[in-house]
């Protein structure tokens, strides 16, 4: 009787047994009332009756088990706890307080079993709330609880507390009243002697608590932090004894796998100067006072350092206005000081107590946050000085036992700390264990539904009659709007859009066809229930509306396409024999045939239509099938007999395998991989939208036109049936269409490939980039030539000509396998398509599984990108450049290497290459002519700007001229413009025209590079006519004959320097001329004199240039290569002239020569 109460008790005493009755109630009143379609199994007073006593037995049955498992998980654990003890130590004086320990926790256990109030009875160490106190050795947690006023039941037969071995060496156990407290040995928490043991003790431990105690291991965890070791370690011991502290409690998460909340002490407060004199007044009351601050539920998530840095302010505010008190009552000055003294020595405690808070709970933005109620300061016992006790605390961390002083201590701030904080917050443990508010709900939910369950059966049989009304009522006037829609509909009226909506409201009726639920709605239910008659009459009314509204306008609408033969015509015969039911179903084809028939219908009404033309076509055979008219058939079928059977039956295929999951095709980005992105594009799309339909695939050659599929052979059977032609042309046409299909086939390929051309590269590195990438382990090359050969390569597509022909071979005895026609023969025994052949043999694998040709080709890109590399890294890119740049076609000997291996290979992969190669080209020609034109504009034109510019004759006008050790300096042969030619520029000019021309290195041509050319050429000109080949000073010889003279002119003299040329209207005899002259010891200078009758004129130019100067008063006329004609006039008009004959074609006497050269 004593178990059965408890169990009633625990179901939540007389509300469960309630709870039970009530339910018994419904099943013994209210199940008879309720039927399952036809029948009622719950009318049997005998099965009731079995369903009441089975509800019975399986609470007692529950709870039972519910009582016993929580006594063997308290027998569980504490043997647990004690067996727990044993481990460890081999030590004989050990053993024996293991022994000792054993018996008086096994004592201790039987003992609460016969306690009263908390905690007694079968859940003694389950119910009761379990502490954990962790902290770092000599942390005072003892102390505290020693001193903590709490009421320890056990005290009296085995003292406060059943100890391990030698102490607090694993843990103390306290029992109180209210809750078990485990203070955990100091070395747990450090781990600073024996790691590996203390470690292993550590987690035995945590094991033990997760095992045994598996709802709520524990309800919280008290830190104790003495303040002497706040006071006397660095900073550096406080972080480490923090993150200690850390780890632990993150262990605890980890193992115990549940939040609870943590209570950080400060214990040993007396240690602090001026506590025993501040706090010393303070009654007993006063002295179980709690002291420090508990944080709000809400700010758990708030930085822990801020939220304690205003508490810490608070207190020190609130010991500050106790000062004066303590002052007015204490006369010894020592004890004011200490007094006046204490709250400053709190206060100075904020930065340490903020570099711990901060340090062991303040989480990472990867760790979970720490549940800190709160901070608190404690005091276990005060004696001695504060001195003493630093000392005393010293010798007892060295094993030196200290003389006891006989006094019982005080402790403060402790009691109510446990009793009103701690104890009163055991339910916060385990709020993250959404286990404990679930097995609560369902409690409450399961009372909740039975009185639920009993309010709404009430009134279930009402309302299942006013829903079974409405349902009757909702189908009346549903079958009430389709007449009424009918009656719009004339039958003259053809299209079948305006029979749509009739046709979606037969089929929507409630209870219709495609909304039946064979047991209706919940709510029609107990024997009320109209939904089958109701499904039954809406089904006939939806068959009526396809058969006398659907199927004569499809009929109408298929025989006017026939009539006019539009496009798809042959669709629509197919479509009309279904109809009329000469073919098999085929509702695939119904769904293309509709959706496009009727694509000028929105999506909307178009799906409507192919879902109303299916079920009118399955429901054809169960009724009658129209009458077709024959004349129509016979129409369209010789209409389409005139056209190619091949093209057609190729474009059905098309249009088929389009929708064909199986067979998806390629996009571009599937042939050249996820790398190929990197160095492909195409002309206005990405890769991605350039596709290759899947029936011009492996797959879909294999799907569609492999013998073996059966496909074609299934197809022309069709097509025959379809258009009356005799079968025994099939394989007539079937060759025809395998043709057609590998015309397009090979086409589509092609048109793919060719699209395909390499992206712009910018920049050297990025061109050695794409070469690296062309020629890793995963080439878009190789993928792509791969993929190209597997579908492209005939005979490991479809089965050779002997296999096929073999009847050996034909396993599944097809007969058309027998007499397929020679043509057909011939094209299956293709083994690579025609326009393939160069691709596929440049593929094929000859060694292992690597290509030989292409791997000789990726070794001649790894050698160009070697190059391309070496120009990249070079610390001049643009000297290196014009340094590669010296040989065949600009790049020497890698470059003339690939460009006879890009003459062998087959299109496009030779595009490509011949593109890659030409941007490299380009690349390094372009740096090698930056590279050029920057040495001009610092070697030649500096000295241009200072020999030449401004200076006659490149300057017409100029008063200066260009001295002639100048004119040697800048353009004799080895002077400034040619060596810079012959340095920079010998290697890439071809001379044997004019102008010069660049020799074919890609990338040099352009407008600067080429003016510069011209530049070159022009100065190579003057060194030839000044200097030629090896002279390093100018000179000239030349020689004047006079020509035509006017007669009113009756002498002339020509002097050049110390030579003198006469004419008198005698005998025309010449003079040979050398400039400069060799024996002239005075300035140079030319004169040219007229004497007339009544007047003499001269012209008289000094300098070096006074010849040149001279002529350009007159005007030069070339006759020939070598021969120019002068013509002077003089002031009056007359006129006449000499001949110039030059001794080399290359003379300077054209004046446009030298105007030419430019500075810069």
């Amino acid at each position: 009787m004593r178990m059965f109460l408890g169990i009633f008790k625990n179901l939540g005493g007389l509300l469960g047994l309630i709870a039970l009755l009530l339910l018994a109630a419904i099943i013994w009143f209210v199940l008879p009332a309720l039927s399952m379609g036809n029948s009622n199994p719950f009318q049997s007073a005998l099965a009731r009756g079995g369903m009441i006593f089975t509800l019975f037995a399986v609470a007692l049955v529950y709870k039972a088990r519910t009582w016993v498992l929580a006594r063997k998980r308290n027998d569980q654990l504490g043997q647990g706890v004690v067996k727990s003890s044993e481990d460890g130590t081999n030590d004989k004086a050990d053993k024996a307080n293991e022994t000792e320990f054993k018996t008086k926790f096994e004592d201790a256990v039987r003992l609460l079993k016969r306690q009263k109030g908390p905690g007694a009875g079968g859940n003694y160490l389950y119910t009761l709330p379990w502490y954990m106190l962790i902290g770092p050795p000599g942390s005072g947690k003892t102390t505290a609880l020693i001193n903590s006023g709490l009421h320890f039941p056990l005290l009296d037969q085995f003292g406060a507390s059943i100890r391990g071995v030698g102490g607090t060496k694993n843990c103390d156990w306290w029992f109180t009243d209210q809750a078990i407290l485990v203070d955990t040995a100091g070395r747990f928490t450090t781990q600073d002697n024996q790691q590996e043991r203390d470690k292993k003790d550590w987690n035995t431990f945590l094991s033990l608590l997760a095992k045994y105690r598996k709802r709520k291991p524990i309800n919280g965890i008290v830190v104790a932090y003495s303040i002497e070791d706040l006071v006397r370690k660095d900073e550096a011991d406080i972080v480490s004894d923090a993150l200690l502290i850390k780890k632990r409690i993150y262990e605890l998460y980890e193992k115990l796998k549940i939040e609870f909340p943590v209570y950080l002490v400060f214990t040993k407060l007396d240690l602090l100067p001026g506590f025993e004199e501040f706090f010393g007044h303070l009654d007993s009351e006063g002295r179980e006072q709690v002291w420090g601050t508990t944080f709000k539920i809400a700010d758990q998530q708030d930085d822990p350092v801020s939220r304690y840095l205003v508490e810490h302010k608070l207190l020190t505010e609130r010991l500050q206005l106790k000062v004066l008190d303590g002052l007015k009552n204490e006369v010894d000055l020592t004890k004011r000081d200490s007094i006046y003294l204490f709250p400053r020595m709190m206060a100075s405690l904020q930065d340490r107590i903020s570099l711990l808070l901060d340090t062991s709970f303040k989480p990472t933005r990867f760790e979970t946050d720490l549940m800190l109620r709160g901070v608190y300061f404690t005091s276990g016992i005060q004696d001695g000085s504060v001195l003493d006790k630093v000392i005393s605390g010293l010798s007892a961390h060295l094993g030196r036992a200290r003389g006891a002083d006989g006094r019982q201590g005080k402790s403060y701030f402790i009691k109510n700390l446990l009793n009103d904080v701690v104890f009163k917050e055991a339910g916060l443990a385990g709020h993250n264990a959404r286990f404990e508010k679930i097995r609560s709900m369902l409690y409450l939910g399961s009372y909740v539904a039975l009185l639920a369950a009993c309010i709404g059966i009430t009134a279930f049989w009402y309302h299942s009659f006013t829903q079974n009304t409405q349902q009757l009522k909702q189908f009346n006037d549903a079958i009430a709007e389709v007449e009424a829609q009918r009656q719009t509909v004339q039958e003259s009226d053809h299209d079948i859009k305006h029979v749509l909506p009739i046709l979606n409201t037969s089929r929507d009726i409630p209870f219709g066809h495609g909304r039946w639920n064979a047991e209706g709605p919940v709510m029609s239910g107990f024997g009320l229930n109209q939904a089958g008659k109701m499904h039954a009459e809406s089904v006939r009314l939806y068959e009526r509306s396809l058969l006398n509204l659907l199927l004569p306008r499809l009929v109408f609408h298929t025989e006017e396409r026939l009539l006019q033969q539009e496009e798809g015509l042959f669709d629509d015969l197919k479509f009309y024999q279904v109809l009329g039911g000469q073919l098999e179903i085929d509702q695939a084809f119904v769904s293309r045939y509709i959706q496009a028939r009727f694509r000028h219908y929105d999506i909307d009404s178009r799906n409507t239509l192919e879902d109303h033309v299916k079920q009118l076509i399955d429901l054809l055979p169960a009724h009658y099938y129209p009458s077709l008219n024959p004349e129509l058939v016979q129409l369209a079928q010789r209409s389409l007999l005139q056209q190619p059977v091949s093209l057609r039956l190729l474009a059905q295929i098309e249009s088929q395998a389009a929708s064909d999951s199986i067979s998806q095709g390629y996009s571009l980005l599937d042939l050249v991989g996820n790398n190929g992105v990197l160095i492909f594009a195409v002309e206005g799309k990405s890769l991605q939208e350039v596709l290759i339909a899947g029936l011009y695939t492996r797959i879909g050659a294999q799907r569609y036109f492999a013998q073996q599929s059966g496909f074609l052979d299934r197809l022309l059977e069709e097509d025959a049936s379809i258009l009356g032609y005799d079968q025994s042309l099939a394989e007539r046409y079937k060759a025809e269409l395998f043709r057609q299909y590998l015309q397009k086939y090979q086409q589509v390929w092609l048109d793919t490939l060719h699209a395909i051309h390499l992206d712009n590269i910018d920049d050297v590195q990025a061109k050695a980039r794409a070469i690296d990438v062309l020629i890793s382990e995963s080439s878009p090359i190789k993928q792509l030539l791969g993929l190209v050969r597997a579908n492209t390569e005939f005979s490991t597509i479809f089965t050779s000509v002997s296999e096929a022909a073999n009847p050996a071979n034909n396993q599944q005895g097809t007969p058309a396998m027998a007499v397929l026609s020679d043509d057909y023969m011939e094209l299956m025994s293709l083994e690579v398509l025609p326009m393939f052949a160069q691709i596929n043999r440049f593929a094929l694998s000859t060694d292992a599984d690597e290509p030989e040709r292409l791997s000789a080709l990726f070794s001649q890109l790894d050698a160009l990108k070697i190059f391309l590399q070496g120009l990249q890294h070079s610390v001049n890119s643009e000297r290196s450049a014009w340094m590669r740049a010296s040989s065949h076609q600009g790049m020497g000997e890698v470059v003339a290497q690939l460009e006879m291996e890009i003459a062998t290979l087959p299109k496009p992969l030779s595009t490509w290459i011949a593109q890659l190669l030409d941007s490299a080209k380009a690349e390094t020609g372009s740096q090698a002519r930056s590279y050029i034109q920057n040495q001009w504009a610092s070697n030649v034109v500096p000295a241009c700007r200072d020999m030449i510019a401004g200076r006659y004759p490149f300057a017409a006008d100029a008063s200066r001229e260009i001295t002639l050790r100048d004119l040697a300096s800048y353009f004799a042969g080895g002077g400034i413009v040619d060596g810079y030619f012959e340095t920079y520029l010998s290697p890439y000019v071809d001379r044997s025209h004019s102008p010069w021309r660049w020799q074919q290195v890609t990338g040099f041509e352009s407008a600067g590079v080429n003016r510069l050319l011209r530049q070159v050429e022009l100065s190579n000109r003057i060194q030839n006519m000044f200097f030629g080949p090896r002279g390093d000073t100018p000179s000239l010889s030349f020689e004047l004959v006079p020509r035509d003279v006017d007669p009113e002119i009756l002498k002339i003299t020509l002097v050049i320097d110390n030579e003198e040329l006469s004419y008198a209207h005698g005998p025309k005899l010449g003079r040979r001329f050398d400039w400069p002259s060799s024996n002239l010891s005075t300035q140079s200078f030319s004169r040219l004199v007229i004497e007339m009758a009544d007047e003499t004129e001269a012209i008289t130019e000094q300098g070096d240039w006074s010849l040149f100067r001279l002529f350009d008063q007159g005007h030069m006329k070339r006759i020939d290569s070598e021969r120019y004609l002068i013509e002077f006039s003089t002031r009056s008009g007359h006129r006449f002239n000499f001949e110039l004959v030059a001794g080399s074609v290359y003379n300077p006497f054209d004046a446009n020569l030298f105007k030419s050269i430019r500075c810069n």
